[in-house]
């Protein structure tokens, strides 16, 4: 089964999708071109011959879903690791959303909690 955390920009103090107010309105992620040259920095040797399914295959993540709009609202890591989405997280300021449970990350909670792999299942 895969794990898919789609990252988003959500206000601190939200901690789960039922928790955003009826009327929340994304902000975007950045605009299209930055996004992409972010991700292209933390994945110098993917495959990006389909932008919109760039596969990966690394320790840490296997594909990025990543839709073709402009601003970039959100997009998706299939199988990451926990510390890539904290990275990601603690670098950007944006926040993860498991869709397993509804949670956004952070807060930091144990990574089991979310669906990750705990440190023995490894």
């Amino acid at each position: 089964m895969s794990l898919i955390v789609s990252m988003f920009r959500v206000p601190d103090g939200i901690n789960k999708m039922i928790e955003l107010p009826d009327d929340f309105v994304r902000e975007p992620l950045g605009v299209y071109d930055e996004v992409m040259d972010m991700i292209k920095s933390l994945f110098p040797d993917a495959d990006y011959s389909d932008p919109t399914c760039i596969k990966v295959n690394t320790e840490e993540l296997s594909e990025i879903v990543f839709p073709q709009e402009d601003p970039v609202h959100r997009f998706g890591f299939i199988n990451p690791s926990f510390q890539l989405i904290k990275r990601i997280c603690e670098t950007t300021g944006w926040r993860g959303l498991d869709p397993s449970n509804g949670r956004f990350i952070p807060p930091f909670i144990p990574p089991e909690d979310y669906g990750f792999l705990s440190a023995t299942d490894e």
